[in-house]
């Protein structure tokens, strides 16, 4: 528990970073239950979900890892935030097409998948703002 009283929390300077851990953990849980996706599908669609959570971290980290000393590094820092904010675009499109190829009707965990991909969308956007000024 924080000592800080609730109305004067702020959001963590990697919030970022850590809402991408939980969406990495969640999606790569959803993806390997099979109550949720069949084995038939771990090889296409599981993997696919897992690659594409993994590239939003690694482009993340990458971005991350860069300290903006230049304009060329600073270039370089925005390629990464872009590409994890592209990937975030691609997880939702794959989470389209399981909707729509395993054609269950109860996906629990979706919405919050999808929320919690929202907001990491929300962060990394605001991230990307605050390099390129």
């Amino acid at each position: 528990m924080s000592g800080v009283y609730v109305r004067k929390r702020r959001l963590s300077e990697l919030q970022f970073y850590v809402t991408g851990q939980e969406l990495q953990v969640m999606v790569t849980k959803y993806a390997l239950n099979p109550k949720h996706i069949p084995k038939k599908y771990r090889y296409t669609i599981s993997k696919s979900l897992i690659d594409t959570v993994d590239s939003i971290m690694k482009n993340i980290i990458k971005a991350h890892s860069i300290r903006v000393k230049t304009d060329k590094d600073k270039k370089k820092k925005l390629k990464y935030q872009n590409l994890a904010y592209s990937m975030c675009w691609i997880l939702h499109n794959e989470i389209d097409r399981a909707i729509k190829v395993i054609k269950i009707n109860k996906f629990k965990g979706i919405p919050n998948i999808i929320s919690l991909l929202d907001k990491e969308m929300k962060l990394i956007k605001n991230w990307s703002k605050c390099t390129m000024s």
